[in-house]
């Protein structure tokens, strides 16, 4: 596969085993994203991958070529640091042609390349700005604009916005998409922000524990969780175990009914499997309603909040709680029901 291969990689720390056989690919063009909590070896991969660690096992290719042997100057591989790492003496110009220090290139290429890195990165003229003087985001692009002066083959991005506060992250985030793009070059980008990196990411692999526990397009991610410790990184809390019998799941809240299966792998689409129902969204409905398909959850509503997509319903089911946005707000300690429709029901696998 042309682009950027990780086979196998193994990685341990004091006897600890921090990766545990990592395989991933990035083709071409595509921006994907490390996602997983802290000390899940998000950053200690991408050190790998640039060269500046060694794996204990494993491959890292470059279009079906070994890296093992190659050193990290002639990767071609940018890495942009969660810290920027300027240089706080040197104006942004001389701060981004550091990335070519080492290139034959004559004073006016030098000088091209910068402006056009800057222009790239949406800070056109700022050659002579000191560092200091730069804001949080704007630093940041210098990072990035040093980077990519050089014209790298792959970027690597180690939580580049961690440092900068919410508003200033969104911000960032469509611009750096864009620019990410317009390099040319596959990024691997790693952050531990989902919003983060459903935005930005073409592909997703979710790491915990050093094992990609899921890989694929963020939309396959969210929508069909391979696990409930899966969905649950993704804040799809609420999960109902249940039994599979004749099309028909029994939970201990009821039966639900007209689901779609298709998420289940082969040889768990059988009566007596254990599986986890995701539910996603929910309407208040009458206690005494009749539904043929789906499910209905009776209990009390503990909670009500208002949020900009709605209102939050937090209900109480059999000690349980499940939580829902709702058009309209329910009072709490209200005695209601919530009718989760089939389309709204993900089945995935359980256990036991």
């Amino acid at each position: 596969m042309s682009g950027l291969s990780i086979r196998g990689i193994t990685k341990e720390y004091e006897g600890k085993l921090l990766l545990r056989g990592i395989t991933l690919d990035l083709p071409p063009g595509e921006i994907a994203c490390l996602l997983g909590p802290s000390g899940s070896g998000k950053s200690t991969m991408l050190r790998i991958i640039a060269g500046l660690e060694q794996p204990d096992s494993g491959q890292v290719l470059w279009d079906g070529q070994d890296l093992a042997r190659t050193p990290v100057h002639r990767r071609q591989f940018g890495f942009v640091f969660q810290d920027y790492a300027l240089f706080p003496h040197l104006s942004v110009g001389r701060n981004v042609a550091f990335g070519v220090s080492r290139a034959r290139l004559s004073a006016d290429e030098i000088h091209t390349r910068v402006a056009d890195a800057l222009k790239a990165v949406n800070l056109p003229g700022f050659e002579n700005r000191a560092v200091q003087e730069l804001s949080g985001g704007e630093q940041q692009r210098v990072a990035l604009a040093r980077t990519l002066i050089t014209r790298p083959r792959l970027l690597l991005l180690d939580e580049p916005l961690a440092a900068l506060d919410r508003g200033l992250r969104s911000q960032l985030q469509e611009e750096l998409r864009a620019v990410l793009h317009a390099a040319g070059a596959p990024a691997l980008y790693v952050t531990h922000d989902q919003e983060e990196a459903f935005f930005l990411a073409d592909r997703l692999y979710l790491l915990d524990q050093g094992i990609i526990h899921q890989g694929g397009e963020p939309r396959q991610l969210y929508l069909q969780p391979v696990d409930g410790k899966t969905a649950s990184f993704f804040g799809l809390k609420n999960q109902l175990p249940g039994t599979l019998s004749n099309d028909v799941v029994h939970t201990p809240l009821g039966q639900f009914t007209g689901l779609d299966f298709s998420n289940l792998p082969a040889n768990q689409r059988v009566d007596g499997a254990h599986v986890i129902l995701l539910l996603r969204h929910a309407t208040a409905c009458s206690i005494k309603i009749e539904v043929g398909q789906g499910g209905i959850l009776q209990g009390k509503v503990a909670d009500c909040r208002f949020f900009p997509a709605g209102y939050q319903v937090s209900l109480e089911c059999s000690g349980k709680i499940f939580t829902f946005i709702l058009p309209e707000p329910i009072s709490a300690g209200t005695e209601t029901c919530l009718l989760v429709q089939p389309d709204d029901i993900t089945v995935i696998a359980g256990e036991g």
